[in-house]
């Protein structure tokens, strides 16, 4: 009996170290989607039809900047939340399983929505208004996001919870986003 038990306590121990490995490589991935975030909330404010010559275009609209501050607060809410989850000891933020949830529906939601925007292509109201940089880079942040939160998902991890209003603050302006998204995308 006694080699039994020994060996079971040699596989828990190989299983933990490869966790553990799988842990520090998810822990990469949030760093590299924080980065991301970060990168495309600076290039979602950039006027692009500005930059590249398209007469007639000097200001953004009212739409347009209503967009941008708001696809710019969800890539810095999910900068931020990112690099909560990359973090290591005591200090990491971990999910719980609902919060996981809800961070994974406004993820995929938002990249439906920006997908089917996407799709419209030149006949969204969005493109005319000069917004057409916002979908794409949410659609990617987005999945993005929710693979990455999956993946921290299935490493597990043990730590403190935030608040409850803390992470579910990023899942209200993925609302506010779509909502935004939605409306712009429907009115000319």
């Amino acid at each position: 009996m006694l080699p039994a038990i020994r060996a079971r306590g040699i596989l828990s121990m190989q299983l933990e170290r490869k966790r553990q490995a799988l842990a520090s490589q998810v822990a990469a991935i949030h760093w590299a989607v924080c980065a991301l975030a970060i990168l495309a909330a600076g290039l979602v404010q950039i006027h692009w039809d500005a930059i590249f010559g398209q007469p007639g275009v000097v200001a953004w609209s009212g739409r347009a900047i209503l967009a941008t501050v708001a696809a710019t607060a969800w890539l810095l809410s999910t900068a931020w939340l990112h690099r909560e989850l990359a973090r290591r000891g005591e200090r990491r933020l971990v999910l719980s399983q609902n919060d996981s949830r809800l961070q994974l529906l406004g993820d995929s939601l938002l990249a439906g929505i920006a997908a089917a925007i996407i799709w419209r292509g030149h006949e969204s109201p969005l493109a005319a208004v000069g917004a057409w940089s916002i979908c794409p880079t949410v659609l990617m942040m987005g999945v993005l996001s929710a693979v990455t939160i999956s993946l921290d998902r299935a490493v597990g991890g043990h730590g403190p919870q935030y608040g409850a209003w803390v992470v579910r603050g990023r899942v209200m302006l993925a609302g506010v986003l779509v909502l935004v998204l939605g409306v712009l995308s429907v009115i000319r």
